[in-house]
């Protein structure tokens, strides 16, 4: 099931790409030929920037990650979009490690309940130097034990957001914010480069928060 999935993303992606690419053509022909500067028609350029995206995207979409032996810390696990991620990252071979503001709490059991043997939380809040030190030693300890050499991917998902004029928020919840949106992403980044240095044989992954602030 989970190749007839992939193939059907695949074959979705190239699609989108071999349209996007024969839109581009046809724009690109129309202009050309008002400006009289080609006479290639429309239709067979759409056709051929479809055909080569298409085919261009296919070959993309078959470039498989191999996750055997790859490790990847999440930061925020507990919910939402790094409960699920850590799920299906695990669900793919990686061996993931959860960072959870609660390593007790409901999110890290159904994490640990829902994943396999692959699947690591650890306690960690992002703003606390404290807790980001101990967790950076667990996940050496734990990588070293299962052979694997450094994190292949860093995933800062944790975050914290606030909506309203700026006459609604007050500092606290604004350096709230900061603390961990920014200063949250710098500390995880700067206690793990270590080991993502040393996966750089592996093509490491590193992916900052979507509210950097």
């Amino acid at each position: 099931m989970d190749r007839l999935d992939k193939s059907i993303d695949g074959l979705h992606r190239a699609s989108i790409w071999g349209l996007q690419a024969g839109v581009a053509a046809y724009v690109l022909t129309a202009v050309t030929g008002f400006l009289r500067i080609t006479s290639i028609c429309p239709c067979l350029a759409f056709l051929l920037f479809f055909i080569i995206g298409s085919a261009i995207a296919a070959f993309i979409a078959t470039l498989e990650i191999k996750p055997e032996g790859k490790a990847v810390l999440v930061t925020g696990c507990d919910s939402g979009f790094g409960y699920h991620l850590a799920l299906r990252l695990e669900k793919l071979g990686f061996v993931i490690f959860a960072a959870c503001l609660d390593k007790n709490g409901d999110g890290a059991k159904m994490l640990k309940k829902e994943g396999g043997d692959k699947m690591i939380p650890v306690q960690m809040n992002v703003t606390s130097d404290e807790q980001i030190a101990s967790t950076l030693d667990e996940v050496t300890e734990e990588l070293a034990k299962r052979g694997i050499n450094g994190l292949w991917g860093l995933v800062n998902n944790a975050g914290l957001s606030t909506f309203g004029h700026i006459e609604w928020i007050s500092v606290d919840d604004s350096r709230k914010v900061m603390e961990v949106n920014t200063w949250g992403v710098v500390k995880a980044t700067k206690a793990f480069l270590p080991l993502i240095r040393r996966a750089s044989g592996q093509n490491p992954t590193l992916i900052q928060s979507a509210v950097f602030a």
